[in-house]
């Protein structure tokens, strides 16, 4: 006999398989808990921002943890700004305190960028299992830009040799957070836009074909939605839509 879905899990997702759909017709899922306390990384960047906005929106508790602040909306009773660098494991441990989830889009300008979110990665992860913090929700970046489509797996296939060889690859980032004992989802979005969330996009992970394209808004939505779902973790849905 199957067992059925958990009640979450079955208003908020349709589909079937492991190729999931998400649509307008979907029912708004029951607020469960008034607040999360919520820090997310790389808060200042093109999708940490409107992580930030969504997530204060929806009542949440968020700490903003950025190198730059000036592109952030002033601290209020929900929102709290932390300057520092992900480098900085000092820093990446006092943000974590008293935090439940973890949201992270960081993302490079240049090659010392990308040494400094590796490092940062492993900070992070650090700091989660010395505070007991168990959820990660992790947004890697592309290195080629060109989102997590197709070409992107097909990278991932012929890729691993050159990977092992530069540690600040995205292979190792990932492979970090993979051998933790993290709740995590590793959310990889194809070529991203700014356009607004429209709310209907598709996600799979089994290699299904999605969208190529996605809003930053709906890839701030989906990653709002995992803070207490259950459907993805440990798992490391691709989405477009």
């Amino acid at each position: 006999m199957r067992r059925p879905l958990p009640e979450e899990i079955r208003i908020s997702v349709t589909g079937r398989g492991n190729e999931v759909t998400y649509g307008p017709s979907r029912p708004v899922v029951p607020p469960q808990e008034a607040e999360l306390p919520v820090l997310i990384f790389g808060a200042a960047g093109r999708t940490g921002r409107i992580l930030v906005d969504q997530a204060v929106g929806l009542g949440h508790r968020v700490t903003a943890f950025a190198r730059d602040l000036k592109n952030l909306p002033a601290p209020h009773a929900r929102l709290r700004l932390m300057q520092g660098s992900v480098e900085d494991a000092d820093a990446v441990a006092a943000a974590m305190k008293d935090q439940t989830v973890v949201l992270c889009a960081l993302g490079p300008t240049g090659r010392k960028d990308r040494e400094a979110i590796a490092q940062g990665t492993q900070n992070i992860v650090t700091a989660m299992r010395e505070h007991h913090v168990r959820r990660l929700i992790y947004m890697p970046f592309h290195e080629q830009g060109n989102g997590w489509g197709p070409s992107a797996l097909f990278e991932k296939l012929m890729g691993t040799l050159r990977a092992r060889k530069t540690p600040e690859g995205w292979q190792h980032r990932v492979a970090v957070i993979r051998e933790s004992p993290l709740e995590w989802v590793i959310v990889r979005p194809t070529r991203l836009t700014d356009g607004p969330a429209g709310k209907q996009y598709q996600v799979s992970i089994d290699q299904s074909k999605v969208p190529l394209r996605i809003s930053r808004a709906d890839v701030a939505d989906f990653m709002l939605e995992q803070l207490r779902s259950p459907r993805f973790v440990r798992k490391s849905p691709v989405i477009g839509g």
